[in-house]
């Protein structure tokens, strides 16, 4: 069971507030892939869960920006979503909280 997410996107950011999942992640896909120009940035701050679906979604979101000459960064992680995303490479190590 989802909580849902909330998808925000204006001027080629997409911000994201909630759960990031298999049941969220096209909702995800569609809003990148609807972004006019060549720069999507997908603002974390809001995202609360992610799971292998959602992490899946922006690997899949990045390659195809990168197929199509575009690119997808992701901003502002915070919390669990941000350790999990700095273990997999996806943001730097300085955007994920200390552990201490």
């Amino acid at each position: 069971m989802t909580a849902g997410l909330q998808i925000v996107s204006r001027d080629g950011v997409v911000t994201l507030f909630g759960e990031l999942d298999v049941v969220s992640r096209d909702e995800f896909s569609n809003a990148c892939r609807s972004c006019a120009g060549d720069d999507v940035v997908v603002d974390l701050s809001g995202l609360t869960f992610l799971d292998s679906s959602g992490y899946r979604a922006f690997v899949d979101e990045r390659d195809h920006m990168s197929s199509t000459g575009r690119t997808l960064s992701l901003r502002h992680a915070v919390g669990e979503p941000a350790r999990l995303l700095s273990f997999l490479a996806l943001v730097p190590n300085s955007a994920a909280p200390s552990s201490g």
